[in-house]
């Protein structure tokens, strides 16, 4: 047991003294060198201390930004949805022993497309049809590629496509994107706007119109031949009989349009629902100009997925003609079909800036930034809301958190088959739908999301295009 011991001396003085004696430790004389070593090292401080600054200042002094002037934020291409066709571009979904990985026939998330990565091409804008996709670059490659394709070409949709396996014979499937060759008379001539319909492709260039895939309707704009094969075709045509002041282009399933930079609308293909605005039901196989309502209003904006059409004046009115069995024209008539454009007249909805057709459902967006949606089916506004013959708004809380005076306004409403999207000004995606192939984006296994839902993508997008059941998007890095 050890000896009591008073409680002073455990104090930490006495301890500290009780090592020195240990030690052999001339305590006082410790003591003085320590207390000088603090006031060299307090001299030194109070030496070096700078004055204070009044905070006020820095009120009035100027902001300045430093940014290097060779940086530019890049343009990146996402795609999902079904993989089968190829027409995500993303060769190791089909072709797993490719990349040594299981076969993924569907793709849930926003995947980035590696081709761009890999060969340094840039698209600029985009379009997906039935099963592929058309891709526009931003400049000519090193091959003078400005056109690339991928997914469906059973029709030639993609022009002529040969295997390197398979001794150069045609391939009906793409699974990476491929440059589509038109027959342009100057090489300098520039590819501006691809669209995708069914099994047709339209392409706007700086030396006019071309088409390419299938015309048994006459959508490719030339005459319709009787029993014509159209896979494995090495002709890219010319379409003739129009203006030669060509700003837009647009198809719809078996039908194309074409806006001039007089806000004139041409159209050829099939006309069973009326969606050539000629005032039959006939097929026309070359374009022709569509009046109605539309004549001689300047329209700056054509929306068809599928046999519904959607225009947008200058002015902010909307027309619509073709098919109205959901209702979609039903504000100014009942019948199934509307052969010619009709003004179709919404109220207390403010001057729209832009519109869609889907396949069931319609959508605009105001000057206000708030989207409405009007037809059948999935409409956005949850399960129970279905229908609607007026356009009706989608929540505004759905994109933004009204209870913090957020600002985040729509800028366009994209409808398509299934499934439907829209896009805010400061690049955030929305989308709601048929999600059975993952074509809104989402991880859930649900089959449909009936509320527009925020997909994750770490850029800012900046376009969108719904194919029947993929989607793909052009957006910008954010540095």
């Amino acid at each position: 047991m050890l000896p009591a011991r008073p409680p002073s001396a455990y104090n930490s003085v006495a301890l500290f003294h009780s090592a020195a004696e240990i030690l052999g430790i001339n305590f006082p004389a410790f003591s003085r060198a320590l207390t000088a070593h603090r006031g060299i090292e307090a001299h030194r401080c109070a030496s070096s201390a700078r004055p204070r600054v009044d905070t006020a200042q820095f009120d009035a002094m100027p902001e300045k930004q430093y940014h290097p002037s060779s940086s530019k934020r890049r343009l990146r291409t996402y795609v999902w949805g079904n993989a089968r066709t190829g027409a995500l571009g993303i060769a190791a979904f089909p072709r797993p022993e490719l990349a040594g990985k299981a076969p993924t026939f569907k793709k849930h998330t926003p995947t980035r497309l590696p081709f761009c990565e890999l060969t340094g091409v840039k698209f600029r804008q985009l379009s997906c049809g039935y099963g592929f996709t058309l891709f526009v670059t931003d400049g000519p490659d090193a091959q003078n590629h400005q056109l690339f394709g991928t997914g469906v070409n059973t029709d030639s949709q993609l022009g002529f496509q040969k295997s390197d396996l398979k001794g150069g014979k045609p391939v009906e499937y793409v699974i990476r994107p491929t440059p589509i060759d038109l027959p342009l008379r100057r090489r300098s001539a520039r590819v501006l706007k691809a669209a995708a319909g069914r099994a047709h492709s339209i392409f706007l260039t700086e030396e006019g119109c071309f088409s390419a895939g299938n015309n048994a309707y006459g959508q490719c704009g030339r005459d319709v031949i009787a029993g014509e094969n159209y896979f494995n075709r090495t002709t890219i045509h010319r379409i003739q009989d129009l203006p030669e002041d060509i700003t837009h282009i647009e198809c719809g399933q078996d039908t194309s349009y074409f806006l001039t930079s007089k806000g004139e609308v041409y159209a050829c293909g099939w006309g069973a629902d009326g969606q050539t605005g000629q005032g039959d039901y006939n097929i026309t196989a070359t374009p022709k100009l569509i009046r109605g309502d539309i004549a001689g209003v300047k329209i700056i904006q054509i929306s068809c997925a599928a046999d519904c059409v959607l225009a947008l004046s200058d002015k902010g009115q909307v027309f619509g003609w073709g098919n109205s069995e959901y209702k979609q024209l039903a504000v100014v008539s009942d019948l199934p079909q509307t052969s010619v454009p009709v003004h179709l007249s919404f109220a207390d909805i403010g001057k729209v800036v832009s519109v869609s057709a889907g396949g069931t459902v319609c959508g605009l967006v105001n000057d206000q930034g708030l989207a409405f949606t009007w037809g059948f089916g999935l409409l956005g506004r949850g399960p129970e809301n279905r229908e609607a013959v007026f356009p009706t708004i989608l929540p505004p809380t759905l994109f933004q958190a009204v209870e913090f005076n957020e600002s985040n306004p729509i800028k366009s409403i994209h409808c398509g088959l299934m499934h439907n999207a829209v896009l805010t000004y400061r690049g955030d995606l929305y989308m709601w739908g048929a999600n059975d192939l993952g074509q809104i984006g989402i991880s859930s296994n649900e089959g449909m999301q009936y509320f527009p839902v925020k997909l994750s993508i770490a850029a800012e997008v900046q376009q969108i295009c719904l194919g029947v059941d993929h989607t793909a998007v052009i957006a910008q890095a954010f540095v």
